[in-house]
């Protein structure tokens, strides 16, 4: 089967399934005449293929290679009251990145913070990887910090690190090269998730396409 994938502007992809249930092993999935993409297994167990996320992926490690992150980051800053605030304080223990919404494992003698989608990530990949028969706590994996078993019900948000954040009066840069742009320490993770200086690999890499390169490209790649 040949399909037409609407990405936002135009159809833009050809996906060719070929295989399944009519034919011997999973379906094969491949863009434009491509390389098939890994198989992945449902949820449901059926072993068939599924469609990967229509999302381009950010490269890991972005902020870190490069130089104006240092910049951007002291080590020390006043808070509306005028006291000095370390800005570490407010850095998720699992991705180093400043927090939006703080929490905790749920574990009173935990004092790491982290971003709740890091914890929960966390999760998912703890309780994917299990091992089969393990004796593990049902739906709960280790915290990253305390070694704790946590779960979806025990993740608490930090309201007062959170009001912290919000007064910090810190602005701190935007980590990706050629922005440039200054805000509020609490609303940078907001200005990361749509910035045009992120470097993001296509929507269909998975699929076969080897395009890397700043989000603000993505359309005009798209529309080659």
């Amino acid at each position: 089967r040949i399909y037409r994938v609407d990405t936002g502007t135009r159809p833009v992809r050809q996906i060719m399934i070929t295989g399944g249930r009519g034919g011997r092993g999973p379906p094969q999935i491949s863009v434009n005449g491509g390389p098939p993409a890994p198989p992945i297994n449902g949820g449901n167990g059926s072993g068939f293929s599924v469609l990967p996320p229509l999302e381009p992926r950010p490269l890991p490690n972005q902020t870190s290679d490069d130089s104006i992150r240092a910049s951007s980051h002291a080590a020390l800053s006043p808070s509306s009251s005028g006291e000095q605030v370390d800005l570490k304080t407010f850095e998720c223990s699992i991705c180093y990145e400043y927090m939006e919404s703080p929490v905790g494992c749920g574990s009173t003698t935990c004092d790491a913070r982290f971003c709740r989608d890091c914890l929960l990530r966390v999760l998912r990949e703890g309780l994917a990887n299990r091992p089969p028969g393990s004796s593990e706590p049902e739906e709960q994996a280790r915290c990253p910090h305390c070694r704790s078993f946590f779960g979806r019900g025990t993740v608490r948000p930090d309201l007062a690190m959170q009001r912290r954040i919000g007064e910090c009066t810190e602005t701190v840069t935007c980590p990706f090269a050629g922005c440039g742009v200054s805000m509020p320490i609490g609303q940078l993770k907001e200005h990361e998730a749509k910035c045009g200086m992120m470097r993001v690999r296509c929507r269909y890499a998975d699929w076969g396409c080897k395009w890397v390169g700043k989000r603000g490209d993505l359309s005009a790649h798209e529309a080659d």
